[in-house]
């Protein structure tokens, strides 16, 4: 850990009556975490990010004092990249709940894998899966599906989790198969007490330190100052769980698994329909 959350070191800012962004009155900001995909970044055609209205509003939810947590299982850089300079968001939590970094670069908190514990993990699981390694200056690659060496930041070695020459923050194993990843989920159980975490993404497997999403999001937030009650998460997937039950709101899609629908307070069919609600104080139950 690199802070100690005791006392938070500033408070929360209200607004004063009548400004965009709330009820009349005094309020306290919001802190609104998000994932990224499936809940900010979309296929459309060609292109994979995030949609402009959904841009516009998280630019008009931040110009009003809030925060935006950009909250995701990715590794950090490859958050970076990914992210356009158009989403105003103030923290990353990345890596799974492993990283905590604010937008003027602070590193706010920063676990790693020991590098024998990352041995022997992937090298104890007979796979010709791939496998990535989330790292401060780049990912790693184990086997790398068509088009990944692309990517800024990309970097292949081969199977020996000796070659990477930095600490490793997280490490994902990458399949086709629902077996495979139902296969490697139970495996890394082995590992539950050993200080390791893996957390089901759709075909990815994602393993970090002995840590959540939520974990670091209410880390934060107390940090912030901010109430638990004031905090918001949305997400779509299993792996976005711990987020969706640590904040004082849950928020889902139409177009979520069952399992983090079930666990949402409410249901929206976008980013933009929930700042909208949130703004206004006002929104519907499932």
């Amino acid at each position: 850990m690199i802070w100690d959350c005791a006392e938070p070191s500033y408070r929360p800012e209200v607004r004063k009556e009548g400004t965009e962004g709330g009820p009349a009155g005094y309020r306290e900001r919001i802190l609104l975490s998000s994932d990224l995909d499936g809940t900010l970044f979309f296929r459309q055609g060609d292109y994979y990010g995030p949609r402009r209205p959904d841009i516009d509003a998280l630019v008009r939810f931040t110009g009003t004092g809030n925060i935006l947590v950009l909250n995701s299982g990715r590794p950090y850089i490859s958050v970076l990249g990914a992210v356009p300079e158009s989403i105003p968001w103030d923290y990353v939590i990345s890596d799974s709940g492993a990283r905590i970094t604010a937008r003027d670069g602070r590193t706010l908190m920063h676990r790693t894998i020991p590098a024998e514990l990352v041995d022997e993990a992937v090298s104890g699981f007979d796979s010709g899966e791939p496998f990535t390694f989330g790292c401060d200056s780049a990912v790693y690659c184990i086997r790398p599906a068509e088009g990944w060496m692309s990517h800024a930041g990309t970097r292949r070695i081969s199977a020996s989790v000796a070659e990477i020459p930095e600490p490793v923050t997280s490490f994902a194993f990458h399949t086709e198969s629902a077996e495979e990843v139902g296969r490697f989920a139970a495996y890394m159980e082995e590992f539950r007490g050993r200080g390791l975490r893996a957390f089901v993404n759709g075909l990815n497997v994602d393993v970090t330190s002995d840590v959540s999403k939520g974990e670091a999001l209410l880390l934060l937030a107390k940090e912030l100052g901010i109430r638990r009650d004031r905090v918001w998460a949305c997400g779509d997937a299993a792996n976005d769980l711990p987020m969706l039950t640590a904040a004082g709101h849950a928020v889902s899609f139409v177009h979520a698994e069952r399992e983090a629908k079930e666990c949402a307070e409410f249901i929206v069919a976008s980013v933009e329909e929930l700042v909208d609600r949130c703004l206004s104080g006002f929104y519907e139950r499932k």
